[in-house]
């Protein structure tokens, strides 16, 4: 990845501007498209995912937050969206 930013700092701006819960595909394709991320990986979707999990694994300060409804054993398939607490 190159600049202007972080993932990280993409998906908090787009999760801001969008003010509802997005899913990582929807953060990165918003973010490239805004041009606050620029990326030439293979699976950006991906690096998304890992930046936010390790962020609220470790920030307990974060005001990321993680939906998902459970399943089994983790969250259901395709139910984890990711949104920001109000400042």
């Amino acid at each position: 990845m190159s600049k202007p930013g972080t993932f990280l700092a993409a998906a908090l701006e787009v999760l801001r501007r969008r003010r509802k819960p997005l899913t990582t595909g929807e953060i990165v394709e918003d973010a490239v498209r805004l041009g606050i991320l620029r990326t030439d990986g293979k699976t950006p979707e991906r690096t998304m995912a890992a930046r936010l999990y390790v962020e609220v694994a470790r920030n307990r300060r974060t005001r990321l937050r993680r939906l998902a409804v459970a399943g089994p054993t983790r969250a259901a398939r395709n139910s984890v969206r990711w949104t920001v607490t109000s400042e």
